[in-house]
């Protein structure tokens, strides 16, 4: 699974019709549902993008990072067990015997959370972003009557990590 949408794709996994179906309300919550349905039970694997600020990771560079690393969240549970998975080249692998109806439920977590520059980016000393899972948030100079040099953020502020733990 790459793209987090809700939908369908009926694919052929070793000569056999696998239907999946994706139901979630991503990017505004972290919890999505898989159901798998293969024409005949069998061994296969499924595998689950693991999204680099899923995993303390605000860019694949050292440009930018997250202010504060929390111990990344990712949660994933097959009809309803929490279970344990492996990750290859960032996607999250479940290998099993995969039987019609079979429901996989992915959590992320999207805790709010402050993004700072890399020192050397003098322009950017000072200022950081806020993101929540993908979603990046900013005050541009259209929208703010061509000023947003006086929108300040106090360094003491809490911002709310929010969910931490998924709902089964």
């Amino acid at each position: 699974m790459n793209l987090f949408i809700s939908s369908t794709a009926n694919l052929l996994v070793h000569n056999n019709q696998v239907k999946i179906t994706q139901q979630n309300n991503f990017p505004w919550d972290g919890q999505m549902d898989f159901e798998i349905t293969p024409q005949h039970a069998a061994v296969f694997d499924i595998r689950l993008r693991i999204p680099g600020w899923a995993n303390n990771e605000a860019m694949p560079s050292d440009l930018y990072k997250y202010e504060d690393l929390i111990k990344p969240a990712v949660f994933l549970s097959v009809n309803g067990k929490q279970v344990d998975y492996k990750v290859e080249n960032g996607y999250a692998v479940l290998h099993r015997k995969w039987t019609k109806g079979d429901h996989v439920r992915f959590y992320l977590n999207m805790s709010a959370r402050t993004v700072v520059a890399n020192a050397t980016l003098k322009d950017d000393l000072g200022k950081v972003a806020l993101q929540r899972g993908p979603i990046i948030y900013c005050a541009e100079w259209k929208d703010n009557s061509g000023s947003v040099s006086n929108i300040v953020m106090p360094k003491n502020i809490a911002v709310q990590r929010g969910l931490q733990s998924p709902v089964t």
